[in-house]
């Protein structure tokens, strides 16, 4: 990573949230080259960190804290020209997020729910829809529950609806139990998938227009044997590949993995194979230890 530039690039194939032992990275692939950097003014902070990249690559989403709130925000990569917006939410806890134009963004987060005055734990998730240029916001849906790692927001391909893989709250009995929402941009709920979550997470769990992959789980919490191209309309549902290998982006028809920290090795490396095929390809090597916590894919060019 030590070689990496240091300067955005002004458009983006491919965004990497990397955590390593020196901390979160930020890193953005080049569409014109291919080369990959580590842009200075985008490292995540305390304050400050990168939801998403735009599907034409030409933005990221944003979220920072101040002394009065939360933050939403879009930069564009080509200019570093920066729209803020505020929220009027207090406790807003982002987690995700993507840019439905440019001048909109969605966003995952948690907030504490204030109806349940005897349980300063108990939370709620909402998605919002930010306006940036005229710092309007809107709750799209809301529900009581809270997070777990793999909990993301993907827009369609279409722009049109939105899916949300989050835990419903705490059961003494059952433990929370994570499920993947599909609203529109009106905020009626189209499709509850219960006992799921959307992999690979970011924007590229869509696979077309209508279709999400999801992984499911049974009652007693045990992930089915292969990753489900669930149509959201329908409901109906098709086994894609095995779940033992959690992809976590999409290029294209081919799925982007992570290995080698995660088996002891001394670096992090990226590999792709087919949706459905086994024939593995090389795709980037880290000099250090680490995990990919996020990715996003530009997956238009408009």
């Amino acid at each position: 990573m030590g070689d990496m530039s240091l300067r955005a690039p002004s458009r983006a194939s491919l965004l990497l949230k990397v955590v390593t032992t020196d901390g979160e990275l930020l890193v953005l692939q080049d569409s014109a080259t291919g080369l990959f950097a580590r842009p200075s003014v985008l490292q995540p902070d305390r304050d400050m960190q990168v939801l998403a990249l735009s599907a034409d690559g030409a933005q990221v989403v944003l979220s920072a804290y101040t002394s009065d709130g939360t933050r939403v925000g879009l930069h564009d990569l080509a200019t570093g020209r920066e729209r803020w917006a505020d929220l009027p939410y207090s406790g807003w806890v982002p987690n995700g997020g993507a840019a439905v134009d440019g001048d909109t963004a969605v966003v995952l987060a948690y907030t504490d729910d204030e109806s349940k005055s005897d349980d300063p734990d108990a939370t709620v998730v909402m998605i919002s829809l930010v306006h940036v240029d005229s710092g309007r916001s809107e709750v799209l849906y809301s529900t009581p529950g809270g997070f777990r790692a793999e909990s993301t927001i993907a827009l369609s391909p279409d722009r049109t609806h939105l899916a949300a893989s989050i835990d419903t709250p705490l059961s003494a009995d059952n433990g929370p139990e994570s499920h993947t929402v599909i609203v529109n941009l009106g905020g009626a709920v189209i499709r509850d998938i219960v006992r799921s979550e959307m992999v690979p997470p970011g924007n590229t769990g869509w696979l077309s227009e209508t279709n999400l992959a999801c992984v499911r789980y049974d009652e007693n919490d045990v992930m089915e044997a292969h990753l489900a191209n669930v149509d959201v309309f329908s409901g109906r549902r098709q086994p894609l590949r095995s779940s033992a290998r959690r992809p976590i982006a999409r290029l294209d028809d081919r799925f982007l993995f992570q290995v080698g920290a995660q088996q002891g090795d001394l670096a992090t490396r990226l590999e792709s194979a087919a949706l459905e095929g086994d024939d593995w390809r090389p795709f980037l090597a880290f000099d250090r230890p680490g995990f990919i916590a996020h990715a996003d894919v530009a997956t238009s060019d408009v």
